[in-house]
């Protein structure tokens, strides 16, 4: 995962990550039917052995900044199955097992 940063009144700064540590990850993608079709405002929950991993679904993280919709979740280098919950704006609420990782899943809303 690179990361761009602004700054105000200088160049953007680049913080490129080169690691090869072959650690599991899993990245979400929601898919909305109508209106809110990235699921901006959905809180998802990974539970993976005894850690549990929160994201919020926003579009913007500060003032004139942009950020992907598309949830990160670090595993660590032993991950063979996670409970992954998604609570959608409107309260509708989905939960999936996971078993399949280095791979972005994109989940429908019902």
């Amino acid at each position: 995962l690179d990361v761009v940063f602004t700054q105000l009144q200088g160049k953007p700064l680049l913080l490129r990550n080169d690691q090869t540590l072959g650690n599991q990850w899993l990245r979400i993608k929601l898919s909305g039917k109508t209106g809110n079709l990235e699921g901006i405002g959905s809180v998802l929950k990974l539970k993976s052995g005894n850690v549990t991993q929160w994201r919020l679904v926003t579009g913007t993280r500060s003032y004139l900044s942009q950020s992907e919709t598309v949830a990160t979740f670090g595993l660590g280098a032993e991950s063979n199955e996670a409970e992954l919950s998604v609570l959608w704006p409107d309260g509708t609420e989905q939960v999936l097992f996971v078993s399949e990782f280095r791979t972005t899943l994109v989940i429908d809303k019902p």
